[in-house]
C-alpha cells in the first residue's frame, strides 16, 4: 500500500518533467497577420528604420534559417512611441522620426519597391527639379530632374546648421557659447541678422538666425566660430557632404551666396535633410520657429509651408537666387514624415504649389508602415538545454516600410521568427538569437536579427538528460522509486518483527514454550537432557 501510494504522488512531478522535455523542442507556430493598407498602418504606431537598414543588419549577423521556432508578431498596437522625447542640449524635444535611424545609412535613398496607383504627374510640376520620399524608409516616391546640378541658394544654410548641432552634441561648444562678430561677417550682403562687429552672440541666437532669419551675417559668424575661417568650414562642409553620398554637390560659401562652381542636386539635398532630421531632431525646434526677435529687431520665417500653415509642416528651409525660388520642406502626419525638395520655381507662388501638390500626393497615396520595434518582445526561441526552455526575443534594429493607403494593395503583414539552429546555453541577453523576417503582400521586405531578452543559464545534466529521453528518465525514477518503496517495506517489516521479538523472547527459539512449534507441542529440543 505504501509502494503504491508513493508511485501516485510521483506521478505529477513525472509528468511535468515529461512535458517539459516535449515543450523545449516544440515549434510555436502561430503567426499573426495584419490587414494592408491604413488598416496594419494604424496597428503599427510604433517606431522603425528603414526595410533597407534592417535588411543590412541582417546580412551582418549569422544567417538562422531554422524553421524549428517560428512565431510571429504582427505591427505593434498604437501608443505613444510615435510622440516619444529624446534628450538634447537644448533639452528634451520630440523625436522627428519614429525611431532613430543608423548613422550610417541615415542618408541613404532607395527606388519605391512598388508602382504608385495613381503616378504623380511630372509635367504639371513648375520646378526645374523636385524629389519627394518618406523621411523614416529612405523611398523615393517622386523624383524629376533629381540629379541636376543646380544653385542652392540659402538652402546650403542647412549644412551649416549639421555641422553647428553636430559640435554643439559632441561637447565642443555650449547652446550658450558666444562668438564675436567680425567685419567680413557685418559686411556680408543679402539676407541678415543685422549683426554689427561690436557684438558677441550666443550659439543659440545664430542657430535661430540662420533658421529663422536666414541670415548670411550669421552663418560667417558660425563658420569662423567653428573652424577659424570661412575657408577652412567650406572644406569640412565638402567633406561631410562627400561622407553622406552627396555626389552632384559642391559648396564654396557657407551660406549659398552665389559663387562660381557652388551646386547641388535635389536628391542630396534630401539625402541630407533625412540624415539632418534623424541626427538633430532638436534643430525642428528652431526650424518651425515663426518669428524670431534679436537686438530689437523682428523677423519672420519665410517658408511657405509655415506661412500657410500646411498640415504638420514643421520645416525646414527656403533659398533664393537667380529667379531659382527653391524649398527643402517637410511635415509629419502620424508615424509618416515626408521631405520634399523643389529646385528653381520661378516664383514663390509656384515654389509653393509644387510643394504642397507634392506633399498632398504622398500622404494620400502612402503611409510609413512601423512593423518592428526593438524595445518590444516578439515572441521566444527555444533553448532546449537551458533551465528555461525559452527565451523571449527582440529585434536588434527597427523596421518600418511605405506601403500604399489603397484598400487592399496589400493582403497583410506577417512577421516571421526563425531561432539560429543548435542554439547552446549560457545565453546573455543581447545576444543574436535568430532572425525576424518582414513580409507584405507575401513578399519578403527585410530580415532583421533577434537579440535575446534576458539570460538563460545552462540546465543541470539530469534535467538535460530527461528533455532528451522523458521517458526513460521516467522509468528511471520509477524504478528507484520502486526499490526505495521495496526497501521501505522490507525495513518495516523487520522493524515490526523486531518489536515482537523484544515483547515475546521465546519466539526467538521457534515456539512460546522453547519447542519447535509457536503452539507449544512437538518434540524436546535437544538440550532437554541438560
Amino acid at each position: 500500500m505504501l509502494g503504491a501510494f508513493l508511485l501516485l504522488a510521483a506521478f505529477p512531478f513525472i509528468w511535468r518533467w515529461e512535458a517539459g522535455g516535449t515543450r523545449a523542442g516544440r515549434p510555436a507556430a502561430a503567426v499573426t497577420t495584419a490587414s494592408g493598407g491604413a488598416a496594419a498602418a494604424t496597428a503599427a504606431q510604433a517606431g522603425a528604420t528603414s526595410a533597407s537598414t534592417a535588411t543590412q543588419a541582417g546580412a551582418a549577423s549569422a544567417t538562422a534559417g531554422s524553421p524549428q521556432a517560428t512565431t510571429s508578431a504582427g505591427p505593434e498596437p498604437a501608443g505613444g512611441a510615435a510622440a516619444a522625447l529624446v534628450d538634447t542640449p537644448f533639452g528634451r524635444v520630440p523625436r522627428a522620426l519614429p525611431v532613430p535611424l543608423n548613422p550610417a545609412v541615415a542618408s541613404d535613398l532607395h527606388p519605391l519597391p512598388f508602382t504608385p496607383a495613381e503616378p504623380f504627374d511630372a509635367s504639371s510640376l513648375q520646378s526645374e527639379a523636385a524629389i519627394l520620399i518618406d523621411a523614416t524608409t529612405g523611398d523615393i516616391l517622386f523624383q524629376k530632374n533629381a540629379d541636376e546640378e543646380l544653385p542652392p541658394a540659402s538652402v546650403t544654410k542647412l549644412m551649416t546648421l549639421d555641422l553647428a548641432f553636430d559640435a554643439v552634441e559632441d561637447g565642443r561648444l555650449s547652446p550658450d557659447a558666444e562668438f564675436p562678430v567680425s567685419v567680413r561677417a557685418w559686411r556680408t550682403g543679402g539676407s541678415s541678422m543685422f549683426l554689427d562687429p561690436s557684438m558677441k552672440v550666443r550659439l543659440r541666437d545664430l542657430l535661430y538666425g540662420v533658421a529663422v532669419d536666414s541670415g548670411n551675417d550669421a552663418t560667417v559668424v558660425l563658420a569662423e566660430g567653428l573652424r577659424g575661417s570661412v575657408e577652412a568650414f567650406v572644406e569640412t562642409m565638402n567633406a561631410h557632404a562627400k561622407e553622406l553620398g552627396m555626389a552632384h554637390t559642391h559648396f564654396v560659401t557657407p551660406n549659398g551666396l552665389p559663387a562660381p562652381g557652388h551646386y547641388s542636386a535635389a536628391s542630396d539635398l534630401a539625402r541630407l535633410a533625412r540624415h539632418y532630421l534623424n541626427a538633430h531632431p532638436e534643430a525642428l525646434v528652431f526650424h518651425s520657429t515663426r518669428q524670431f526677435t534679436f537686438n530689437e529687431i523682428t523677423q519672420y520665417n519665410q517658408n511657405p509651408l509655415l506661412i500657410h500653415d500646411y498640415p504638420g509642416a514643421d520645416g525646414l528651409k527656403t533659398g533664393f537666387a537667380s529667379d531659382c525660388f527653391n524649398l527643402v520642406g517637410t511635415a509629419r502626419r502620424g508615424d509618416t514624415r515626408l521631405i520634399v525638395v523643389t529646385l528653381c520655381a520661378r516664383s514663390e507662388a509656384a515654389r509653393y504649389q509644387d510643394a504642397s501638390r507634392l506633399l498632398d500626393w504622398g500622404f494620400a497615396n502612402f503611409e510609413t508602415l512601423v512593423a518592428l520595434r526593438p524595445q518590444a518582445e516578439l515572441g521566444a526561441v527555444p533553448v532546449p538545454d537551458g533551465r528555461r526552455t525559452e527565451v523571449p526575443v527582440r529585434a536588434a534594429a527597427p523596421v518600418a516600410l511605405t506601403v500604399p493607403r489603397a484598400a487592399g494593395a496589400t493582403d497583410g503583414v506577417r512577421v516571421e521568427l526563425a531561432a539560429a539552429p543548435s542554439l547552446k546555453p549560457p545565453l546573455l541577453a543581447g545576444q543574436v538569437v535568430g532572425e525576424a523576417r518582414v513580409q507584405v503582400g507575401g513578399r519578403l521586405m527585410a530580415r532583421v536579427p533577434v537579440v535575446a531578452a534576458a539570460d538563460v543559464a545552462k540546465a543541470p545534466a539530469w534535467t538535460r538528460f530527461g528533455r532528451r529521453h522523458p521517458h526513460l528518465r521516467a522509468a528511471v525514477v520509477l524504478g528507484a522509486l520502486a526499490a526505495g518503496a521495496a526497501g521501505l517495506l522490507a525495513w518495516d517489516r523487520a522493524r515490526r518483527r523486531r518489536r515482537r521479538l523484544r515483547r515475546f523472547p521465546a519466539l526467538r527459539y521457534g515456539g512460546a514454550w522453547g519447542g519447535g512449534s509457536s503452539w507449544g507441542g512437538g518434540w524436546p529440543s535437544d538440550r532437554s537432557g541438560e
